[in-house]
């Protein structure tokens, strides 16, 4: 947070001006850096080549050439504008885009022709920000547990006005408040696709990529015939247990699955029906 913001200002752009770098790469860093400082898109209000080892104007032509389009490839640039300033106060300097009698020189038709991309519109998917929800691709998840989903972001929290999430395209819910969570109970079983979308208060929305995960819920049943059903995951291993008291457990059989619907029968199940079993996903 910025010292304006902590005083309660809202921060939409960075305005930024440079004049002390020789090339493309070297602007880029600096404003990569002012990105990250700030997390706010940049306005280049001006720039030009450094003057220090006494460019000419096919130095300075040479800057313009790998600028222009460097500039207009970072998503978080709003707009920019070159500074046509001479420290000789001849029109025809070697960095002014005029020539003598106020046509535009080489650099000048350089820059006037330049078809720029649109500016940044506080509409749509802002390339400056990113989201994502805290889970990973194949990652199973259980219904058992008592979990949440969270989304993270890149923006400030106050620049947030809700968060809605999706599985397989249809809404779980949304949450306007942080840590801007859903519970994993709004899931349902079965592989889900799952993503979140961010709205701003600016009206952006801001979506995060989409994780493919495996949901599933370790719910076990039983019949009469002592026949242990359980939700399983193929592949996965699963021990089934027993207990005449809930407290110490013995080892019954273990299994490895090769569905989503899992049974056994306990060997012991007839000699002694009146104890506990339980089936543990390893």
């Amino acid at each position: 947070m910025t010292k304006a913001e902590a005083k309660g200002y809202r921060i939409d752009y960075t305005c930024v001006h440079n004049y002390n770098r020789l090339s493309a790469a070297a602007l880029k860093n600096f404003l990569d850096a002012e990105f990250a400082k700030y997390g706010r898109p940049i306005w280049l209000t001006e720039f030009q080549r450094a003057k220090g080892d006494d460019p000419d104007a096919t130095d300075h032509l040479a800057y313009l050439e790998g600028v222009l389009p460097m500039l207009e490839s970072l998503p978080y640039l709003e707009r920019y504008a070159y500074y046509n300033f001479n420290i000789t106060g001849s029109p025809n300097s070697s960095a002014s885009l005029f020539n003598a009698d106020g046509t535009a020189n080489e650099k000048g038709v350089l820059y006037r022709d330049l078809v720029s991309n649109p500016a940044y519109e506080n509409t749509g998917q802002p390339a400056w920000a990113s989201a994502s929800v805290d889970l990973t691709n194949n990652e199973v998840v259980d219904l058992s547990d008592d979990g949440v989903i969270t989304s993270e972001s890149s923006l400030d929290e106050s620049l947030i006005t809700s968060v809605e999430f999706f599985a397989n395209g249809i809404s779980l819910g949304s949450d306007a408040s942080p840590p801007f969570e859903i519970s994993l109970s709004s899931l349902e079983m079965g592989s889900q696709t799952i993503h979140s979308v961010t709205t701003t208060s600016l009206g952006e929305e801001v979506v995060s990529a989409a994780r493919q995960i495996f949901v599933t819920r370790l719910l076990v049943t039983t019949n009469a015939d002592g026949v242990l059903t359980w939700n399983a995951i193929p592949g996965e291993s699963y021990r089934i247990e027993t207990s005449p008291d809930l407290e110490d457990w013995t080892l019954v059989s273990s299994q490895t699955a090769t569905g989503f619907i899992e049974s056994v029968t306990p060997p012991d199940w007839a000699a002694e029906p009146q104890g506990f079993y339980r089936i543990v996903w390893e």
